[in-house]
C-alpha cells in the first residue's frame, strides 16, 4: 500500500511526458520559426515590402536545426561538429538572405569560398601544426 492513502488510485504526481518535438528540436525552434514568418510579415504591413521570394523563409528550416544540433554538440564538447554545424546554419541562412532580398547571388558567390577558407583555417587551429594530429 505504498503510496496510497485509501484510495483506488495513485497519489504520487504524474510524470508528463516532453513532445517529441521537444526532444527533436527544443523548445525554442518552433518559436523562432514562428516570430521570423511573423516579423516578415509585419515588416510587409508596416513598411510596404513585398515579399516576392517568401518560399525562401523555407530555407530557414534547416538552418533552425542545424543550429539545434551545434548548440547539442557545443554542450556534449564536441567542438568539430559543432562548427561544422554553425557553418551550415549560417550557410543556410545566408542563402535564404540572398532569396528573400533578391540579392545579385552572381556577384556574391566569391564570399562562399572566403568563408570556406576561413573555415578550414579556423578548424586545423587546435590540431598541431600539420593539421593531421
Amino acid at each position: 500500500m505504498s503510496g496510497q492513502t485509501g484510495t483506488d488510485w495513485p497519489t504520487e504526481p504524474v510524470r508528463r511526458r516532453k513532445s517529441v518535438y521537444a526532444y527533436q528540436f527544443g523548445s525554442w525552434l518552433p518559436g523562432l520559426a514562428l516570430i521570423v514568418v511573423g516579423l516578415a510579415f509585419l515588416a510587409q504591413n508596416y513598411f510596404s515590402y513585398t515579399l516576392h521570394n517568401w518560399w525562401a523563409l523555407f530555407i530557414l528550416i534547416p538552418a533552425f536545426a542545424a543550429l539545434q544540433q551545434a548548440a547539442e554538440a557545443l554542450r556534449a564538447g564536441d567542438n568539430d561538429e559543432a562548427f561544422g554545424e554553425i557553418v551550415a546554419g549560417l550557410g543556410f541562412t545566408a542563402l535564404t538572405a540572398v532569396f528573400l532580398f533578391d540579392l545579385d547571388i552572381g556577384r556574391l558567390w566569391p564570399v562562399a569560398f572566403i568563408v570556406i577558407g576561413v573555415g578550414l583555417l579556423i578548424s586545423r587551429r587546435g590540431r598541431g601544426r600539420s593539421g593531421w594530429n
